[in-house]
Parts: structure tokens; sequence; C-alpha cells
């Protein structure tokens, strides 16, 4: 199992976010919203800002944490999840990959999986492997932070 985890903020700013996976073996990827994380189990990650026009700039997100950092997200390996007790109940996105070929989401297809997340909303990316073997799982967030014109 592997995860992504982060809360987006209050206010009129928006995530834009696409999701890229893949996989040595089958597994299931999902976004799920409102999870039940348990804090300060994870490992913070850093976010690269894509427009290098404006390194400045931080994103708005933040980790999951007793307190919380903006500009960080947090990752968790087969260990931190089961550790972080992630339990999930409200799933906007689940996709199963497998071999083949066909062992990874995302790339061409950011239409169909890109959401306009919530504000003030914890979400998760869990990928599991869908057997015993010894699976190498990536995930890829992308996103983009808009304030809203309505």
């Amino acid at each position: 199992m592997t995860a992504i985890a982060f809360n987006t903020p209050s206010g009129t700013k928006f995530i834009h976010l696409s999701i890229t996976a893949a996989a040595t073996g089958g597994a299931s990827v999902g976004l799920y919203e409102a999870p039940s994380i348990d804090v300060d189990e994870g490992t913070e990650l850093a976010i690269y800002n894509h427009n290098r026009t404006k390194t400045a700039t931080e994103s708005i997100i933040s980790s999951i944490a007793t307190t919380p950092v903006v500009n960080k997200a947090t990752s968790y390996n087969e260990t931190q999840a089961a550790g972080a007790n992630i339990s999930v109940t409200t799933p906007l996105f689940v996709k199963y990959i497998g071999t083949g070929g066909k062992g990874s989401i995302g790339g061409e297809s950011r239409g169909t999986s890109e959401f306009v997340l919530a504000a003030s909303t914890q979400y998760v990316i869990l990928m599991t492997s869908l057997t015993n073997d010894d699976t190498v799982n990536n995930i890829t967030l992308d996103w983009y932070e808009h304030t809203d014109k309505d």
C-alpha cells in the first residue's frame, strides 16, 4: 500500500488535481474524500512548483499532522499507512491497473481524471497492490490552484 494525503485550505482558492500512477503488478488506485487518517504517521513531501517563473509561490495545501505544514503533503509507505489507520468511505475515482503495458493511469487522459477539490477537506490517494508480490508503486500528483470567479 502506498498513499499520499493532504488538506485543502478554506477560502475561494481551489485545487485542480490530476493523478498519474504506475505499478509493476496489479493494483488499485483511488482518490478518496474526507478519509480518516491518524496524524503524524507519514513523511512530509516537498512540493515543487512547475511554474519556474514564480519560484517563490508556495502551494496552499497542507500536510496531515498535528500542526499541518503549508506547502507539504504527506506520503505513506506500507508500514506508515498501517500506523496511520487510513480508512476511506467516499471514493471519487478508483481505477484498477495491471501488468502487460496496462500498469499506469494518467498521462494523455488528463481530462478524464482531473478533479476540482472542495475547500477545507482532507484527501488521500491510495494505491493498493492486488497480489502478495513485491510490487513497486508510484503516485505523482499534478495540480494548479485558482480563485473561482463565481
